[in-house]
């Protein structure tokens, strides 16, 4: 995030890593990959919390709190706000980010009884 996900090349990107090009583009062919990995680790983390507490796990409650707690964090870490700015700015991964983000409501309500 130094640079700017513009600014940074996949050389730069994998030198700061200490491996090769080839070993990082093998793993992740795009920078695009390398932010919606992030995306979906930070997402992931969240979800697994969810689910432990075992709290508001179906529905529009457990979709929204989902949600709630994924922005609240992005919101709060700079860092990673940056990071988030640059998904949603960025057609390509916006499109993924959307998709990413529609499946998990389908997820939590797979039918009008939920609503």
């Amino acid at each position: 995030m130094k640079y700017g996900y513009d600014a940074v090349s996949m050389r730069q990107i994998a030198d700061e890593c200490r491996i090769s090009v080839g070993n990082l583009t093998y793993h992740y062919p795009k920078k695009e990959d390398i932010l919606m990995t992030i995306h979906d680790d930070i997402m992931n983390r969240f979800l697994s919390t969810v689910d432990a507490n075992g709290r508001h796990n179906k529905g529009m409650a457990g979709y929204f709190a989902i949600e709630y707690a994924f922005h609240h964090f992005i919101v709060n870490s700079p860092p990673f706000y940056r990071m988030y700015n640059q998904v949603i700015n960025s057609p390509g991964m916006r499109k993924t980010y959307y998709q990413k983000h529609h499946d998990l409501f389908k997820s939590y309500v797979d039918n009008e009884d939920s609503w």
